[in-house]
């Protein structure tokens, strides 16, 4: 079993926002205050284990497939990680996203990536 790390702020999307606001000074305060929108990994199984993922580091909007051909189209928010394995986890590799294989430990070693 792998690790799919979609933690780095590469997956998330800043958005201003205008909370609680009253004055042309909060307006203009407002550009430092943001809410995080997790942007999307999807993957389409398009034959058994063969897998079509979306090209880094995702999209802000997902519209999954809706052959139902093949077993499923799996959908990966940023800002978590994920157990991922066999030919998904390849593909995500290969499609430039991190994954840790399982002989990795976290601490204070950085490790390294595999597929």
């Amino acid at each position: 079993m792998s690790t799919l790390d979609l933690t780095a702020d590469v997956h998330k999307v800043r958005r201003p926002t205008s909370n609680n606001l009253t004055s042309f000074v909060d307006r203009f305060r407002a550009r430092w205050d943001y809410l995080y929108a997790a942007k999307a990994v999807l993957a389409t199984e398009t034959s058994t284990d063969t897998w079509t993922v979306t090209t880094y580091p995702g999209v802000e909007t997902v519209q999954a497939d809706s052959n139902f051909e093949y077993s499923e189209d799996l959908i990966f928010y940023g800002g978590r990680t994920y157990n991922v394995a066999n030919g998904l986890a390849t593909a995500l590799d290969a499609a430039g996203y991190t994954v840790i294989g399982p002989g990795f430990s976290s601490g204070f070693s950085t490790g390294f990536n595999v597929a």
